[in-house]
């Protein structure tokens, strides 16, 4: 039996990412992410983790608004969250994340696509995001 793997153990291979700060108040108002991963019929699996601690292992599909802390309590830290999706079989070969925020200043959207040579595939993506009052 093949050794299973974590996402973020996996992406360490790939060095495919994007960062961003992410402006927020000093208030007790939640911050939620949400992540809409690949094409019809592309599965994904997503993980989260705050400060090198995992807040969201192996959620299969979407993710609908996750309450990842308040404001405050998530001021000075980062959020990494790694998505692998899988192309399915046929065209076409494109794979996709969109990721959003909001809770803070304002809404925040990240959107990214590749193209897989081999059908079947999987493709890693990597968002860090850096919560800061400035």
């Amino acid at each position: 039996m093949a050794k299973k793997t974590s996402v973020k153990a996996a992406f360490e291979q790939s060095r495919s990412s994007h960062f961003d700060p992410y402006k927020i108040t000093n208030s007790d108002k939640e911050i939620q992410v949400r992540v809409i991963p690949g094409d019809t019929g592309q599965s994904a699996v997503t993980e989260a983790w705050l400060e090198d601690k995992a807040i969201l292992k192996n959620h299969a599909g979407p993710l609908d608004w996750l309450t990842i802390g308040t404001n405050q309590s998530l001021r000075g830290k980062y959020l990494e969250l790694y998505t692998a999706v899988t192309d399915v079989p046929g065209q076409p070969d494109k794979t996709s994340f969109d990721f959003r925020i909001r809770g803070g200043v304002s809404p925040y959207k990240y959107y990214a696509e590749k193209t897989v040579t081999t059908q079947g595939a999987s493709v890693l993506y990597k968002i860090s995001i850096f919560f800061t009052t400035h």
